[in-house]
Order: structure tokens, then sequence, then C-alpha cells
């Protein structure tokens, strides 16, 4: 999670604290997908305070929780080197489909466990573009979901390199997390795995990157 420092007591410090970026790292196992829809909302949002860094085309969930890790010892071996605290104002994400992945519940824990954010997306990606258009509370295999953006984003081709239009979205954003939200709520209603088909946490990525 982000490591947050109390107030400072000395106006001229506050100042400089409010002053501090926060780095967002996202690891995604896309290449184009998520860090291409994450770049346009940084721009179109445009918060100072916020340094957004994407790595992309990681892979599976093992390999993105790894690279996370090996990202989160980066960042704590530069603050100490640096003796700046503000180097520790920091939260990494995990961003993933579930597809077929093995182990994905396991790879969630273990993220969590070493003090990193995870957004799955059940089945794929393409459900939190879906959503900026229409709920679907309907388990739905990843191909389907493909079909099912196509239908309502004319641009959207998943065999052309399946990239959302940005543009075309925005101002349907609040209600994709509502939708989202409202996914999630039922999931974990019904108990059983607050993942399962249909769900996404994208909008939890979304609001971190905002609320800055």
């Amino acid at each position: 999670m982000a490591r947050r420092f109390p107030k400072p007591s000395g106006i001229k410090r506050w100042q400089a604290t409010k002053s501090a970026k926060k780095k967002i790292i996202i690891i995604c196992e896309g290449r184009k997908t998520e860090p291409e829809y994450i770049k346009e909302f940084v721009i179109d949002k445009k918060h100072p305070l916020v340094e957004c860094k994407t790595i992309n085309g990681v892979g599976v969930p093992k390999s993105i929780v790894d690279r996370a890790i090996t990202e989160k010892k980066k960042l704590l071996k530069q603050a100490k080197k640096s003796g700046d605290s503000f180097e520790m104002i920091y939260e990494i994400w995990c961003v993933s489909d579930r597809d077929e992945h093995p182990r994905v519940r396991e790879e969630i824990q273990r993220a969590n466990d070493n003090g990193l954010m995870y957004v799955l997306s059940n089945p794929c990606i393409e459900l939190w573009g879906y959503l900026h258009y229409f709920q679907n509370d309907a388990p739905t295999h990843r191909h389907d979901m493909q079909r099912m953006l196509s239908g309502v984003m004319s641009s959207y081709n998943h065999a052309q390199g399946a990239v959302f239009n940005y543009a075309d979205m925005r101002e349907s954003y609040s209600n994709a997390v509502d939708r989202a939200k409202k996914l999630k709520k039922r999931r974990n209603e019904e108990g059983s795995n607050p993942y399962a088909n249909p769900s996404t946490n994208m909008y939890e990525l979304m609001e971190a990157i905002e609320e800055n």
C-alpha cells in the first residue's frame, strides 16, 4: 500500500510535503490495452502530483507479482540511498486478466502480503471497457466479452491491437465505476469468490490516480 507520513508541524515543511509526487508503478499483463488506457486517463486527469509509470507486457500473474516485488525493492534501495522520505511515497499495482491463468488468487494474496495492490478483470480487461456502455452481470467467456465490446465500440478490434478508444469512453467513466462496484458487491454477497466472473476492480487503480 502507499506509504504515508504524518503531517509535519512546520508550515514550510508541510508545503514541501504537498508538492511531493506520489509514484504509482503499474505492472501490466498486456502490452497495449491496459497501458494505453491508463496513459490516456493520466493525461486527461492532469494530476501534477502523480508520477505514473507503466511496465507493459510482463505476462502471467506470477511474473507480474515477481516484477512488482523487484520494483518495490528498487524503490526502497533508492529511498535509502537518497535519504529522502518523499521517495517512500509510492504505490505499486499489478494488473491482469483472469483468462485461464493458474493460481491467480494465490498470486493476489502474495501481492497483498508484500504490500502491493492487484487489479483483476474477470474474464478480461474488455469487461471494464464494456462497462462504460452497459452493465453485464452474466458469466462471460473472454472471447465473447471481446466480441461484445466490439459491438459497442466500433474502433475496438482485438485481432488488430485491442486498444480502447478513450475519447469515446471518457464521458461514461463514472458509469463504468458504478457498474464495476455493483459487480464487486454482488460477487462479495455471493460469498464464494469475490473475483468471480464477471468482476473487475480496475476502478480502484483509477481512483488511486484521481485522488491526488
